[in-house]
């Protein structure tokens, strides 16, 4: 029986539950780990895993090396790089996409407690240690030794040094994120990203038209249901969605 990630029955917390305890075990590392690196997902890694090291001709995907020619060796062999290339290139979308308006307001958030670290970690050396010329010239009048230096304060003040580099550092990561065009729509979500580059493959590649139903449907089933671990019911309304998509963009280009 080919491998997979689980069930379609039961919940998706059930059935992703599953990965990680028996499928990924039992198949040996992948030839090139920097695919298994370049998808961060424990489960697009594992697919991948799947795809990498099952026996050609026991995947339901491998039925579709048709689409590249003649059945055999070398037609599975090419397809199923193409799906690896699939998940990579759809973890990637997620990883590059923007940040959520929570997480900038985290991360702004941070900004300011740094800030308020800062200000605070400087008041811990005494006054008259404090400033630029306390740091070239220390002061000379003071004989109960009140204003001296003590390794708690270096500390500190090594620690605030620190902070300014990472205020600085965060400053020039939010100020570049809050640039990026803002995003059009909800976050795109794990299965509609690897529809999409699934959709470019097949595009490019087959070079053939998206149909709600027909050949790519089948192909997307074959790959999320029965390796990875959405229902049929799920990848149909994320290929509508996606073809959806495409008919505005091909109406945009016509009016164009």
């Amino acid at each position: 029986m080919a491998p997979r990630l689980g069930s379609r029955f039961g919940s998706k917390k059930q059935r992703q539950a599953k990965v990680g305890r028996s499928q990924v075990v039992e198949l040996r590392m992948p030839r090139d780990l920097k695919l298994l690196l370049a998808t961060p997902n424990p489960l697009d890694a594992t697919v991948v895993a799947i795809l990498t090291e099952a026996k050609h001709g026991s995947l339901k995907v491998d039925h579709f090396s048709y689409l590249l020619g003649a059945k055999s060796e070398k037609s599975i062999e090419k397809l199923r790089d193409a799906l690896v290339r699939v998940y990579c290139d759809a973890s990637r979308t997620r990883s590059a996409s923007k940040a959520s308006a929570k997480q900038i307001r985290m991360a702004n958030a941070s900004r300011n407690a740094l800030a308020r670290a800062i200000q605070n970690l400087a008041f811990v050396k005494p006054l008259k240690q404090r400033g630029l010329k306390a740091m070239f010239i220390p002061p000379s009048d003071d004989p109960r030794g009140n204003d001296e230096l003590n390794d708690f304060a270096r500390s500190c003040s090594q620690i605030r040094l620190d902070a300014v580099r990472l205020s600085e550092r965060l400053d020039r990561v939010v100020e570049n994120e809050d640039a990026r065009p803002d995003r059009v729509g909800d976050r795109k979500r794990r299965l509609r990203t690897l529809i999409d580059a699934l959709a470019m493959w097949w595009l490019s590649a087959i070079r053939r038209p998206l149909h709600r139903k027909g050949a790519f449907l089948d192909l997307a089933c074959a790959l999320f249901c029965k390796i990875d671990c959405f229902r049929d019911s799920e990848v149909a309304s994320a290929l509508s969605n996606v073809y959806d998509s495409e008919l505005v963009k091909r109406a945009r280009a016509a009016s164009a």
